[in-house]
C-alpha cells in the first residue's frame, strides 16, 4: 500500500536538468564530444568548473565557530545589510524601504514569494520563456503557473500580452505575483531595456488598485554584460508603496560556489508598519521551512561584499558560461 497522499504519488523520480547533466557527463566520460547546455555554472574551456580564487580563500578564513553555530533565523544582520547595501548602492530610496531574509540560494527566495504572496490554488505569472523549476516550485507548493507571451513581433518584450494577463488574473483570482527573471533571462539570456522596464512599470501601476507584486529574479544580473547592471533599478522606484516589490538575490552565480546555497529575499515596503509585518512573515516562513541558513556561508559572502579587496568578484577572462538552466 502506498501511504503517500495522492497528490504526491505521481512525482517524477529525477529533476530533468540534473538528469540531463548526468547523461552529458556520462557520455563525455565515454569519449563522446559533448556540449553540456544543462547546468547553469561558469565553466572553463576544458569543461571544469571555473572557481573564483578570492572566494575559495575567503571560505578558508571562516572561523570554525561561524561554521558550527546556528545563524539567526532571518540571517545574520551583517549579511542582510551587506546584501541591501550592494544591491541598492545606487538607489538609496529602494534601500531605505528594504528588508530581507537569508534563504538557501535564490530558489529559497522564490519559494517564500510563492507562499507569502499567493493563496493556495492561485497562479504565478511569468513570461513564456521561464526557468523550468518555476513549475516545480508551484507544483510542490500547491500553486499554478500561468504565462504571457514574452516577445512581440519586433523582438521586444510583449507588454501588451503582460497587460492582458494582468487583467485576466486580477479578474479570476484577485491578486497577481509576477516573476521577471532579468537581467539575463533564464533561459534566453535576454536583458530588458530601460524603456521596456518603464513600460512594465507603467502597466503594473495601471493595475495597482488590486494586490499586484513584482519579483525580480536577479540570479544572473552580474552576467548582463558591460554597463551599469543596477541601472534598471531606477525605473522601479515609482512602484514603492503601490505595487509589491521583491528581489530574489543569489550568491551562487556571482561567487561560483553553487553548493554553498547563499541567497536572500528582499522586500521593499516604504511603510514602516507594513515593512515590519513583511519581515515577520518572511522570518516565520524561514523557521517553518529550513529553520536557518549556513552561518559560515553567510559570513564568507558578507566579507566578500564588504571587504574592498574582494568586494566585487571579477569574472575570469578565459571562461564561458553554460546554458542559463540554473540548478538551484
Amino acid at each position: 500500500m502506498n501511504h503517500l497522499i495522492p497528490a504526491r504519488q505521481g512525482r517524477p523520480d529525477k529533476d530533468v536538468i540534473f538528469a540531463l547533466n548526468g547523461e552529458a557527463t556520462k557520455r563525455r566520460a565515454a569519449g563522446e564530444s559533448i556540449i553540456n547546455g544543462t547546468i547553469g555554472s561558469l565553466m572553463n574551456d576544458d569543461g571544469s568548473l571555473s572557481i573564483l580564487d578570492t572566494v575559495t580563500r575567503t571560505l578558508k578564513e571562516v572561523p570554525r565557530g561561524e561554521w558550527a553555530a546556528y545563524a539567526p533565523i532571518p540571517g545574520t544582520p551583517d549579511f542582510l545589510e551587506a546584501v541591501l547595501a550592494d544591491t541598492f548602492s545606487t538607489q538609496p530610496q529602494l534601500k531605505a524601504a528594504a528588508t530581507a531574509v537569508a534563504t538557501p540560494g535564490g530558489t529559497g527566495a522564490l519559494r517564500h514569494a510563492l507562499m507569502n504572496y499567493l493563496e493556495a490554488g492561485q497562479a504565478l505569472l511569468t513570461p513564456s520563456f521561464y526557468w523550468g523549476p518555476y513549475q516545480t516550485l508551484c507544483d510542490e507548493h500547491e500553486r499554478k503557473l500561468d504565462t504571457f507571451n514574452m516577445f512581440a513581433a519586433d523582438g521586444a518584450l510583449d507588454v501588451a500580452a503582460l497587460d492582458a494577463k494582468l487583467t485576466a488574473q486580477l479578474a479570476s483570482q484577485g491578486r497577481v505575483l509576477l516573476f521577471l527573471n532579468d537581467p539575463c533571462n533564464n533561459p534566453t539570456g535576454y536583458s530588458m531595456t530601460r524603456a521596456e522596464w518603464q513600460a512594465v512599470v507603467k502597466t503594473l501601476l495601471a493595475h495597482a488598485d488590486r494586490p499586484v507584486t513584482l519579483l525580480v529574479d536577479m540570479a544572473y544580473w552580474l552576467y548582463a554584460g558591460a554597463g551599469d547592471v543596477r541601472g534598471f533599478l531606477a525605473e522601479l522606484t515609482p512602484l514603492l508603496g503601490k505595487v509589491g516589490l521583491l528581489f530574489a538575490w543569489s550568491g551562487s552565480k556571482s561567487y561560483t560556489h553553487y553548493g554553498l546555497r547563499v541567497g536572500a529575499l528582499i522586500a521593499c515596503e516604504p511603510d514602516a508598519t507594513v515593512r515590519g509585518q513583511t519581515q515577520a512573515a518572511l522570518a516565520y516562513a524561514c523557521r517553518g521551512t529550513w529553520s536557518n541558513c549556513v552561518r559560515g556561508g553567510l559570513w564568507a559572502v558578507t566579507r566578500l561584499l564588504t571587504t574592498p579587496r574582494c568586494a566585487r568578484p571579477a569574472m575570469p577572462s578565459a571562461t564561458r558560461s553554460s546554458s542559463c538552466c540554473r540548478t538551484g
